[in-house]
């Protein structure tokens, strides 16, 4: 509970001495999928030290007192030769609470074709300047994956708060949908092509661009105050969004602050550190995770598609192969169909489409009012959970099929 957790963390950090922080932890987690399931639970505390302008940082399980010395002494030994460290730790601020906590992490009766995670973490982050930051949070998470006769496949997967407020027989059935009957595949020529990307395509798009608005060294740094998307686009860091994880502290304890990074295409602000945007302790990069697209007018997907003559449906995207930010890089898109005369036409291979998210923001069209609450490929633990919030949205190019 938090009491003790925050003792555990106060106790990690008095044998660690110097600039540093602990974080301790109680997580439970559990995912299941047709014939399997595994729960674990844990306690686990993390040790930062900051010396000589390096960071070095050591994770146990041990929560004696002999086991938090020995984690603190790792640490340290790290430091002397660890990355750089940024200039200090923040200042005690206080974040703001949230309601996104369900501690039951319970699991709803399997589908079919589903596979679920849930999840439930306490956070407790001590540090010498003064910081004491507790947390809890939790998620749910569920994936449906179809396959078509046609050898053709789609995932979409959805995230909440708890895994007893997701539906999966609605999931199950907009896969369905998506993907579409079965039928004779067409060929896709190589090109560029206009295209319709749903919820779960805009999402991979928005988090490869995501890495754009982390600094200190973005590539947007001199950029602010300039074009970067279509006018249609606005892109916030919203942790306290209604349809998101919401999140008080960062990594360090810093509060999250909502940041808005597009304004009517216009690039805003980035996720700096002191904005409550690290995503480590100590050291490392800042990074928007909590992403929200503002929906357009658009009622549906088949509206977004109606002023296309010939272009692409991509109802997901999924990362394929290395990527390198500001250059075009690979994505398995699936579920494809052609676009002809305004509507969906025959069905396509699962494909392999290239696009540079930026590039693609600034062809953005229209999007659809409703959005979608998406997990990352992998969500790893509660305490870090994120999603990105997003409607469907029409590209007038820059999807490549090579």
């Amino acid at each position: 509970m938090r009491d003790e957790l925050m003792g555990l963390a106060e106790r990690a950090l008095a044998h660690a001495g110097g600039e540093a922080q602990a974080t301790a932890w109680w997580e439970r987690q559990l995912s299941a999928a047709q014939g399997r399931g595994v729960t674990t639970e844990a306690v686990s505390v993390e040790v930062v030290v900051l010396a000589g302008g390096r960071v070095g940082t050591a994770v146990t399980t041990e929560v004696e007192d002999a086991g938090l010395e020995r984690v603190a002494d790792a640490a340290a030994r790290l430091a002397a030769s660890g990355p750089p460290a940024r200039d200090e730790l923040p200042e005690p601020a206080a974040g703001r609470p949230h309601d996104g906590f369900d501690p039951r992490a319970e699991l709803p009766e399997l589908g079919e074709w589903s596979s679920w995670k849930a999840a439930a973490a306490r956070t407790a982050i001590a540090s010498s300047k003064g910081v004491r930051a507790y947390e809890e949070r939790s998620f749910g998470e569920l994936r449906v994956r179809r396959h078509g006769e046609d050898g053709r496949s789609l995932e979409l997967a959805t995230t909440a708060v708890g895994a007893a407020d997701l539906d999966p027989a609605a999931l199950t059935a907009e896969a369905d949908r998506l993907l579409g009957d079965a039928g004779p595949l067409a060929a896709a020529t190589a090109g560029e092509y206009a295209a319709v990307l749903g919820p779960w395509a805009v999402a991979e798009v928005l988090r490869r661009a995501a890495l754009a608005f982390g600094g200190p060294q973005s590539p947007l740094a001199d950029l602010l105050g300039k074009r970067v998307a279509a006018s249609c686009v606005n892109l916030s860091d919203s942790p306290r969004f209604a349809a998101t994880l919401p999140r008080s502290y960062d990594a360090e304890g810093a509060p999250r602050q909502p940041l808005p990074l597009i304004q009517d295409g216009v690039a805003h602000r980035l996720a700096l550190p002191g904005t409550g945007h690290a995503t480590v302790a100590g050291g490392g990069g800042t990074l928007p995770e909590h992403l929200v697209l503002v929906g357009g007018g658009a009622a549906d997907l088949a509206e977004l598609a109606a002023p296309v003559e010939q272009g692409l449906f991509i109802p997901s995207l999924s990362l394929h192969g290395a990527w390198v930010l500001g250059r075009r890089g690979s994505a398995l898109a699936e579920g494809v169909r052609a676009i002809r005369g305004g509507a969906l036409a025959e069905p396509l291979p699962n494909l392999t489409v290239l696009f540079e998210p930026l590039e693609l923001l600034g062809r953005a069209q229209a999007l659809t009012a409703r959005q979608r609450t998406i997990p990352p490929p992998v969500q790893r633990s509660a305490r870090t959970a994120s999603a990105i919030v997003c409607p469907g949205a029409r590209f007038g190019g820059g999807v490549f099929v090579a």
